[in-house]
């Protein structure tokens, strides 16, 4: 346990985690360990709320290309975010280290690889103490309407707290392909046909031609 001069560090473990002894208010940051791969030197996120009121919105179109570009991915559709994937870099470009990219799946293809990416996405939200209430069920089933509201609220959450510093994205991703999520209209509109040679090897199809040869037989002895 921390002693009474020790604070936790951000992911609540406690990691010599430097504190001022002058009395001054600075913002905790941690030494060199087993555990702290990068450094840390970011304070709690700040919140945002919004009503129907004050909200500002951006188009399908303008938000896809504002996530493109700073995060270097290759989207086409809002609802390709219901992956997880870039709400978990977002949370790396604003609070360097708050999520473990290595474990993140940027080529999810499947609705429980899109759960493991959100938990990731929850479990920073607590650890940046973020107020917001994340609709894991609604978002990995890539309807539109759900992903667009909540990159919406994402874009100011992020507005509030970007400092403008540099990222690079694909050096944070350390190599890992960042392929969009298959698109939602593909997978139940694109599914692969029956073959014909499926149809010919099927039980009702081989007791069709059986029979057929049977008949055929006896019509050619009859004819004799």
């Amino acid at each position: 346990m921390p002693g009474p001069t020790q604070a936790l560090s951000p992911n609540g473990e406690n990691n010599n985690d430097i504190i001022p002894t002058d009395g001054s208010n600075c913002i905790p940051y941690r030494k060199n360990t087993v555990r702290g791969e990068r450094a840390y030197s970011w304070g709690m996120a700040v919140n945002v709320y919004s009503t129907s009121i004050t909200q500002e919105t951006m188009s399908r179109h303008d938000i896809t290309a504002w996530v493109n570009d700073l995060l270097g991915l290759n989207y086409t559709k809002v609802e390709q975010l219901s992956s997880g994937a870039a709400y978990c870099q977002f949370m790396d470009l604003l609070f360097p280290g708050c999520v473990h990219l290595k474990k993140v799946k940027f080529q999810a293809k499947f609705e429980h690889e899109y759960i493991h990416n959100f938990k990731l996405l929850q479990a920073s939200f607590k650890r940046m103490n973020v107020d917001k209430i994340i609709p894991v069920e609604k978002l990995v089933k890539a309807r539109f309407q759900d992903n667009l509201d909540f990159i919406q609220w994402f874009k100011r959450f992020f507005d509030a707290n970007y400092d403008g510093k540099d990222y690079d994205p694909l050096q944070a991703r350390q190599g890992q392909d960042a392929i969009p999520p298959p698109d939602p209209g593909e997978q139940i509109f694109n599914l692969p046909k029956k073959s014909q040679h499926h149809a010919a090897s099927s039980p009702t199809a081989g007791k069709t031609s059986y029979l057929r040869g049977i008949i055929q037989s006896r019509i050619n002895d009859l004819a004799r």
